[in-house]
């Protein structure tokens, strides 16, 4: 059992590392963190959807490693096309991770609260727990806002034309959608894409935020001094943004792979493939077999040091202009 001063000490330590910071500084570390980190690994992220996607792809797309795709696209469309639909992404990760950042303190505080109930004493469970709790909220959040860039960017991504007047297909592609789909088409796959999103989130970044929060508070109780989060190396904080990332990034392919997928029929012509993601989940596992959900997890594993480095970025960022 902890004692009171420790949980004491604990507590604010908590508040003064987690609550006392500005909303717009965290907002604007997290938007340049992830579009930063996402125009890096752009190229592994296309790769990774080519090969995830494939069923919905031409023939020299099908069936190809990933080496095999990526000299696909430099010969049909050139070395630029690596980055075909960045800036929907861009858009999308600066988006999600300013939201991520600036919203996660606040569910913090409420899921800490929540956790603690009317006890006054305050532990590191507790504040595992909301860090979990609150980065998957964030992550919920985030995803509801952005979902139609999220659409777009998985759509440009896909698209193995030769046109390099991306501008112009990406208005294309909504007003498409709109008048095939209406604005629930820009939204297809938002019920599974919101489950994988919590799971996902929780993991990612409330994973790397309850592991620092238990390396500080470890090195609190042994009494080597007090210990703040700018005093764990960056070494620490590169190997676990990367195990946060590798872990959630594999344990959440298959709902994403099924997000995706649910994507790519909108506006279809013919009959839709899957009615909804159950369904899709049945059908996938019947033709493909579990291999099937796990399509470009090779790519997203290389693009996991992308993800990585968002969390790493961020907090060399936050530090820097607070």
């Amino acid at each position: 059992p902890v004692s009171a001063p420790e949980t004491t000490q604990f507590k604010k330590r908590y508040y003064d590392s987690h609550q006392k910071r500005s909303p717009l500084r965290t907002a604007i570390s997290g938007a340049f963190a992830g579009g930063l980190a996402k125009t890096i690994v752009a190229p592994i992220e296309r790769i990774k959807l080519l090969m995830q996607l494939q069923s919905s792809l031409p023939q020299e797309y099908t069936k190809k490693k990933s080496l095999q795709i990526a000299s696909n696209i430099y010969r049909s469309q050139g070395l630029w096309a690596f980055w075909k639909g960045n800036m929907a992404n861009l858009w999308n990760h600066a988006g999600t991770f300013g939201l991520n950042f600036f919203f996660m303190d606040y569910y913090k505080e409420v899921s800490y609260r929540y956790c603690r109930g009317e006890r006054d004493t305050t532990s590191a469970s507790h504040a595992v727990l909301a860090s979990l709790m609150s980065g998957g909220l964030a992550g919920v959040t985030a995803t509801t806002v952005l979902y139609p860039i999220q659409f777009l960017r998985t759509r440009l991504a896909t698209d193995v034309s030769s046109s390099t007047t991306t501008n112009n297909r990406s208005w294309s592609i909504i007003r498409y959608t709109l008048q095939s789909d209406g604005i629930r088409g820009l939204y297809q796959g938002y019920g599974i894409s919101i489950a994988g999103v919590f799971l996902y989130r929780s993991l990612h970044l409330g994973g790397y935020d309850a592991i620092k929060t238990i390396y500080l508070d470890k090195n609190n109780q042994k009494g080597v001094g007090v210990v703040t989060t700018t005093s764990i190396t960056w070494m620490h904080r590169i190997a676990v943004a990367q195990l946060v990332s590798f872990v959630a990034g594999t344990i959440c392919y298959p709902i994403d792979s099924v997000r995706r997928r649910l994507m790519m029929q909108v506006g279809s012509k013919g009959p839709k493939l899957y009615c909804n993601a159950r369904h899709a989940f049945r059908v996938i596992f019947a033709q493909e077999g579990i291999r099937g959900f796990y399509l470009g997890l090779g790519p997203n594993l290389v693009r996991s040091a992308g993800n990585a480095l968002v969390l790493v970025t961020y907090d060399a960022v936050k530090e820097t202009i607070s």
